[in-house]
C-alpha cells in the first residue's frame, strides 16, 4: 500500500498536466531565467550556498564564490558531504553546528568561524543563514552567504594586542601614574593605579591601591597631606585639562609623604573629542631640582630653548666636546632624565641604520657651507621601547668669525602620530575606495540637493558609463529613468534622505536597450556634530530577482496545489480502506468466538493482529493527512490529568510484559488534577512515544514521568525514558520527519510506518509545546514534551483547530 499510493498520485497528476509541447516550451524558458540567474550568481564576489535542514546539514548548492574566497571549487562541497566540516578550524566545528541547529529554532543565525582554504591557511569567515521553509512551513533547507573577514580579525587582535602593551607600558614605568574617570562638575573618580604608585603608597603610607579604586580623588589628597586650599588648587587644574582638553603641568613640592613631583594631567578623549578620563603623571624631580640649583645657562641657550618649547633641545659644543640633551629631549624617546646621557651617541647612535649614511653626508655639508646657518630635516630616532620614531630636526649651526662650526644648537619634535595618522588616512581612503569598487551595484555619494559628487567607478564602467559624465549631475535628472513619475519619486526620496530619513524605493530604468528594475537605499551622512551633510545612495539591478520572484510564487503555489491534492487524495483512501477494514476485524472477532479447531483459532489470530496493525497504519495516515490539510482540530475539554497518564500506562503493561520489561509510571503531587485540554490526543501522544520505547527496547524498562513545569503551571513536563537502542546525535533532528526512523534496518527489525513521531510532534505543536529528545546511540532515550493544560475553570468545551491555539 505504501509503495502504490505515489505511483496513484502520479497518474492522477499526469491526467491534468498540459500538453507535451507547451511543457517543453515552459522548460526552456525555465532553463534560460535559471543559466542567466546562475550567471548573476556566480559573478558576485560573496560566496553563496544552501544546505540541508538537519542531519549532517550537508551542503547542496555553492557558488563560484568559493573559489576566489578559499580556493576551491563548487563541487568539491557538493560531492563531499563531509568537505565541509572537515575543514572548518577544530576549536570551531562544535559551535557550527551549534550555530546550524539555531536556524532551526530561529529561523536565522549569524556567525564567524576559522575556514582552511586550499593553500592551507586558516582564514576567517563570517556567516549569514536564513531557514527556508515549505508551504505547510516546515524547514526546506538552509540558505547563507559567507565573505571572508581575516583583516578585520587581525585588526581587532592587533587592537588587543597594542591595548595589552600600553598596559604594561604603564604598569612598566618609575613615574606615578593615576587614571580618573572624570566626571560632571568637581567629580574624578580613581579607576586605577600603576605599580610604581602602589609600592609609593604603600611605602609612605602602608595602604593599598584597592583602598582608593573606585573612590572619589579627594580621599587621595587627604592622604597625601594637602590642605583644603592645595586639594581646591589640584581640583581647579584636573577641571582646566578636562574642559579645555589640554595638558596641564605643575610642579609638586617634596611635603611629609609626598616626595618632590613634576605633576603632568592627560587628558583622554573619545572619538567626539570629549574628555572621559585624565591620566595624571607624577615624575620625582629631587635630582633634577638639585642639580638644576647650582646649572647656569647661556643666554643664547635660554633663547633658543625659549623658540623650541614642547621640543626636545640639544646643544653640541664642537670645541669641548660637551653635549647636552634636555629631559624633554629624553621623554620623546621615551627616557627619564637621568637614564639617557647626554653623549653625542644618544643621538647620531639612534639614528635609523637606513638614514646613517645619509645623516652623514648633511652633517658634513652643512659645516663646510659657511653661508648655512639653520638646518630642518625629518630623521627617525630609536625609542626606549624598541621602536623607532619620526621626528623633526631643527636647528642653528654657530660659527666663529672665520665661518667655522663651534657649535650646534637643536631641537626635535615628535611627529610620528601625524605621519602615521596620515598614512592611516590614505590606506583608509584606499581600503574604502577599493571596497566600494568592489562593491556588487552602485553606491554614490551625494550633495544635499542631489547632485552626484563621487562613486564607485567599477560599476560604472562596467555598465559603459563615463564617471566623469555623471559627476555634478542631478540624480532625478539621469536621462536613462523610465518615465516622470519615476523622476518625481526619486526626486521626492533624495529630499527625503537629506531631511535625515532612512528611505527605500524600486524604480525601471531603460539602458542598453533593455528595461531594469532597480533597488534604490537612500540614507544621511552625518558629520562629527550630528548634523546631515550628505546622502549615500545604494542601488542594484533587481530584474532577475523580480522575475526569479515571480516563478518561485508560481512554483510554490502549484506545490501548494500538489500537496493539497496529495493529502485529500491520502484522507479519502484511508478512510474507505478504514471502513472495510473494520469490518474484517469485526468478522474475525465473531469467528474466534465460534468452535475452531488449534489450526484455525492461530490463522484467524494471525489474521486480526495484521488487520489491527494495518488500521493502525491507516489510521497514522489519515491524521498525517488531516494535519497538513489543517483539518485537524483539538476538542478541548476538562479531564482528569492523573486518570488519563495512569490508565494509558495500564494500557501498554501487556506488551511492555510480553517482552519481560518493566513499566513504571510516576506523576508528582503539584501537577494539577483537573485540567482543560485534549485528553484523546493527548492520550495519543503518550501512547505512540511509550509504544515506541517498548518497540525498540529489548532489555530493562520504559518510565513515564510528570511534573510541573518551573516557569509555568500550563505546560506540565511529560517524559519517557527507556534503555533501548538509543538514537545517534546526527539522526535526533530527522526521526520527527514523516516516514523517518534512525536507521532503515529499524523498519524490517521493529516494523512500523515512521509516521507516529510525526503525529505526536505536530500533536504538541498545536497544543502550544515543544517535544525534543536526549539519546545516545546504544544507552537508551529520553522524549521530553510539553503541552499547554491550563488548570480547569468553570466553562463548557469547546473544538479549536491549530490557529485557535
Amino acid at each position: 500500500m505504501k509503495n502504490s499510493l505515489p505511483a496513484l498520485a502520479q497518474n492522477i497528476g499526469d491526467a491534468v498536466e498540459s500538453p507535451e509541447a507547451l511543457i517543453k516550451e515552459e522548460e526552456d524558458v525555465r532553463q534560460t531565467k535559471l543559466a542567466r540567474l546562475e550567471s548573476l550568481v556566480a559573478a558576485s564576489p560573496i560566496a553563496m550556498f544552501t544546505c540541508r535542514a538537519g542531519g549532517d546539514f550537508a551542503a547542496t548548492f555553492v557558488t563560484e564564490g568559493v573559489r576566489a574566497l578559499w580556493g576551491y571549487e563548487p563541487e568539491d562541497f557538493v560531492s563531499q558531504p563531509a568537505f565541509w566540516p572537515e575543514r572548518i578550524h577544530p576549536e570551531d566545528v562544535a559551535g557550527a553546528y551549534d550555530h546550524l541547529n539555531q536556524v532551526l529554532r530561529r529561523g536565522t543565525q549569524r556567525y564567524d568561524c576559522r575556514f582552511r582554504a586550499k593553500n592551507g591557511d586558516y582564514r576567517w569567515s563570517h556567516h549569514e543563514l536564513r531557514l527556508v521553509r515549505d508551504g505547510a512551513g516546515n524547514p526546506l533547507e538552509i540558505a547563507g552567504y559567507s565573505f571572508d573577514i581575516t583583516e578585520q580579525k587581525l585588526a581587532e587582535a592587533a587592537l588587543r594586542e597594542s591595548e595589552a602593551r600600553q598596559k604594561a607600558i604603564f604598569n612598566a614605568t618609575t613615574d606615578l601614574q593615576v587614571l580618573f574617570r572624570a566626571g560632571l562638575g568637581d567629580t574624578f573618580v580613581i579607576e586605577a593605579m600603576n605599580r610604581a604608585m602602589t609600592e609609593n603608597l604603600r611605602s609612605h603610607t602602608d595602604r593599598n591601591a584597592a583602598d582608593f579604586i573606585g573612590r572619589e580623588c579627594g580621599d587621595l589628597m587627604r592622604l597625601s597631606g594637602l590642605s583644603k586650599e592645595e586639594a581646591e588648587g589640584r581640583r581647579a587644574l584636573c577641571r582646566q585639562a578636562r574642559d579645555e582638553r589640554r595638558l596641564v603641568r605643575y610642579v609638586s613640592p617634596s611635603a611629609g609623604p609626598r616626595d618632590a613631583l613634576e605633576v603632568s594631567i592627560y587628558p583622554v578623549l573619545d572619538e567626539q573629542a570629549n574628555c572621559t578620563h585624565l591620566l595624571v603623571n607624577g615624575h620625582h624631580i629631587a635630582e633634577r631640582i638639585k642639580a638644576e640649583a647650582g646649572r647656569r645657562e647661556s643666554e643664547e641657550r635660554r633663547v633658543l630653548v625659549t623658540e623650541a618649547i614642547q621640543e626636545g633641545i640639544s646643544d653640541w659644543n664642537l670645541v669641548t666636546g660637551s653635549y647636552y640633551l634636555s629631559p624633554r629631549y629624553k621623554e620623546i624617546l621615551g627616557f627619564r632624565d637621568d637614564e639617557l646621557p647626554s653623549h653625542p651617541d644618544s643621538f647620531f647612535g639612534r639614528v635609523h641604520p637606513d638614514q646613517r649614511a645619509w645623516l652623514q653626508e648633511r652633517v658634513e655639508r652643512y659645516g663646510g657651507d659657511p653661508a648655512r646657518e639653520r638646518f630642518e630635516d625629518e630623521l627617525r630616532l630609536r625609542h626606549k621601547d624598541g621602536t623607532y620614531r619620526y621626528v623633526v630636526w631643527r636647528g642653528r649651526i654657530v660659527r666663529d668669525d672665520r665661518g667655522k662650526p663651534i657649535r650646534v644648537v637643536a631641537a626635535i619634535g615628535d611627529v610620528t602620530d601625524r605621519l602615521e595618522s596620515a598614512a592611516k588616512l590614505a590606506a583608509s581612503e584606499k581600503r574604502l575606495r577599493d571596497i566600494l569598487d568592489s562593491l556588487f551595484g552602485f553606491v554614490g555619494l551625494f550633495s544635499l540637493d542631489g547632485r552626484l559628487l563621487d562613486c564607485n567607478r567599477s560599476t560604472l564602467a562596467e555598465a559603459r558609463y563615463q564617471p566623469e559624465k555623471l559627476i555634478g549631475q542631478l540624480y532625478w535628472e539621469m536621462p536613462e529613468w523610465s518615465s516622470p513619475q519615476d523622476r518625481a519619486k526619486v526626486r521626492e526620496t533624495m529630499l527625503r534622505a537629506a531631511q535625515g530619513e532612512l528611505v527605500r524605493l524600486e524604480a525601471a530604468l531603460e539602458h542598453g536597450g533593455h528595461r531594469m528594475i532597480i533597488d534604490i537605499t537612500m540614507g544621511p551622512l552625518r558629520d562629527q556634530q550630528g548634523a546631515v551633510c550628505n546622502v549615500i545612495l545604494h542601488s542594484m539591478d533587481i530584474t532577475a530577482q523580480k522575475k526569479f520572484e515571480a516563478e518561485l510564487i508560481h512554483a510554490k503555489e502549484a506545490a501548494e496545489s500538489a500537496s493539497r491534492a496529495k493529502s485529500d487524495f491520502l484522507a479519502n483512501v484511508s478512510h474507505e480502506v478504514r471502513t472495510p477494514m473494520n469490518g474484517v476485524i469485526g468478522l474475525t472477532e465473531l469467528l474466534l468466538g465460534t468452535t475452531l479447531d488449534a489450526k484455525q483459532r492461530e490463522y484467524l489470530t494471525l489474521v486480526q493482529r495484521s488487520a489491527e496493525a494495518l488500521l493502525t497504519i491507516i489510521n497514522d495516515i489519515l491524521d498525517v493527512s488531516k494535519i497538513e490539510a489543517g483539518k485537524l482540530l483539538l476538542d478541548i475539554q476538562e479531564f482528569d490529568l492523573r486518570e488519563v497518564v495512569f490508565e494509558t500506562a495500564e494500557g501498554l503493561k501487556a506488551p511492555a510484559s510480553a517482552k519481560g520489561l518493566s513499566l513504571s509510571c510516576n506523576v508528582e503531587p503539584d501537577v494539577p488534577a483537573r485540567v482543560r485540554g485534549d485528553a484523546g490526543r493527548l492520550r495519543q501522544i503518550l501512547i505512540n512515544l511509550i509504544g515506541n520505547a517498548i518497540k525498540f527496547t529489548e532489555r530493562g524498562g520504559v518510565a513515564l514521568t510528570l511534573k510541573a513545569a518551573p516557569d509555568s503551571a500550563n505546560f506540565p513536563h511529560f517524559s519517557v525514558r527507556d534503555t533501548g537502542i538509543g538514537i545517534p546525535a546526527l539522526k535526533q533532528a530527522v526521526i520527527f520527519e514523516a516516514f523517518t526512523q534512525a536507521d532503515g534496518s529499524s523498519t524490517r527489525k521493529f516494523g512500523g510506518t515512521g509516521l507516529g513521531l510525526t503525529i505526536a510532534s505536530h500533536l504538541v505543536h498545536m497544543m502550544d509545546g515543544r517535544i525534543w529528545v536526549e539519546s545516545q546511540a546504544g544507552k537508551g532515550s529520553t522524549f521530553n514534551f510539553t503541552a499547554r493544560l491550563e488548570p480547569a475553570a468553570a466553562g463548557a468545551g469547546d473544538t479549536i483547530g491549530p490557529a485557535g491555539l
